[in-house]
């Protein structure tokens, strides 16, 4: 009798509020039967679908930041969502799916399979996610018979009341994170949920007069198009600052008419001139600022500008992004080599100092020939 009681409670809590908390563990409900669960302190969720016996899961958890160049096996963790969604539903998760094989979205698999799920993932995100380390030192053939491969758009529980169209993009997209990319279409609810694929950055675009567009956005919009998809809200991976995980498909279309593509973004940078960046450094970087502007663009104005000769106004670019952005490798070799290039070889010497690898003076003189002796 405690335990059913238990059970209501739960089950008056989290549906009467769509919010359900317990532990280390919060769910927030979308629509319907789809819900947001995160760990504490993590900007990232999982989208758990319920379905009459069993549940699914869309981008596995990880509570921490983790590189993407390494797919932990999060066991533990994995284990405490599992106890965790088994206690608010009371179903097992019968299948989960990942849109590529980068630690935010496929950390904590090997739990689930062990508890009888199957895995929706494209061959080359498995493949690529076991050289990666996210099943450890487990055998993969071990598991191969719980994968489920997506190499084109599936539609699965067709004849339930929440269908779910698994979206498969090819290299034909080119500026997705991976070759192949999975993103998953409620089409009962007009949501697309394009995990980290929609990646708005956090400011108020609306209220600046110039920013750059990520080009994975435009992506968004081309494949929708594409694929003739009826759209009008957007999930993603991350919330943002008001903890929003959901934007609607407006959203999407303004940040892209508003924003600048990159190559306009760039020569935005390059058509500035030198005294400009030099007399009013402070409010070019407070503008880069309020935007989040990522200093690939100022480097990439850099850049092109020594391929077109224009040293000096390189140099001023050079200076502007290691103001920005210092101590990145790459961008103090392009400081270096343009005082290399106007002749200040003592300047030069000075950030060749700094430099290691494939950078510094060896490849600059490689590639730009002997200015002076040293």
């Amino acid at each position: 009798m405690r335990g059913f009681l238990l059970a209501v409670f739960v089950f008056i809590t989290f549906f009467s509020n769509d919010t359900y908390s317990q532990g280390e563990f919060t769910t927030n409900k979308y629509k319907k039967n789809v819900f947001f669960v995160q760990f504490p302190g993590s900007k990232k969720q999982a989208t758990v679908i319920e379905y009459k016996d069993f549940l699914t899961v869309l981008e596995l958890p990880v509570p921490f930041e983790e590189r993407d160049e390494d797919v932990k096996e999060e066991s533990e963790n994995a284990q405490k969502f599992i106890a965790y969604v088994d206690s608010v539903f009371n179903k097992p998760v019968k299948y989960i799916a990942s849109s590529h094989w980068h630690s935010h979205t496929l950390s904590g698999l090997i739990p689930f399979l062990d508890n009888g799920a199957k895995l929706f993932i494209t061959k080359s995100n498995w493949e690529k996610g076991i050289e990666k380390g996210m099943l450890g030192r487990n055998d993969s053939s071990k598991y191969i018979d719980k994968v489920v491969f997506i190499s084109k758009d599936t539609v699965v529980f067709q004849d339930s009341k929440m269908p779910l169209e698994l979206v498969y993009l090819d290299e034909s997209y080119d500026v997705k994170p991976t070759d192949e990319y999975i993103t998953y279409y409620f089409p009962k609810l007009k949501t697309l949920h394009a995990s980290c694929l929609y990646a708005i950055r956090d400011f108020d675009y609306r209220k600046i007069t110039l920013y750059a567009r990520n080009p994975r956005l435009q992506e968004i919009a081309d494949f929708i198009k594409d694929k003739d998809l009826n759209i009008k809200r957007i999930i993603r991976l991350r919330c943002n600052s008001d903890k929003k995980f959901v934007f609607t498909y407006q959203d999407l279309d303004d940040y892209i008419k508003g924003g600048l593509s990159d190559d306009e973004m760039v020569s935005h940078f390059m058509q500035i001139d030198s005294q400009v960046l030099t007399t009013k450094t402070d409010s070019i970087i407070n503008a880069a600022v309020a935007q989040i502007l990522h200093p690939w663009y100022i480097f990439k104005a850099s850049t092109n500008l020594i391929e077109e000769g224009q040293y000096k106004r390189a140099l001023a670019l050079a200076k502007l992004v290691n103001l920005y952005y210092p101590k990145k490798q790459k961008y103090i070799n392009t400081l270096g080599l343009c005082y290399y290039l106007i002749g200040d070889i003592p300047t030069a010497k000075h950030y060749n100092r700094f430099l290691t690898g494939d950078y510094g003076w060896e490849s600059w003189i490689k590639e730009f020939g002997q200015k002076k002796k040293i």
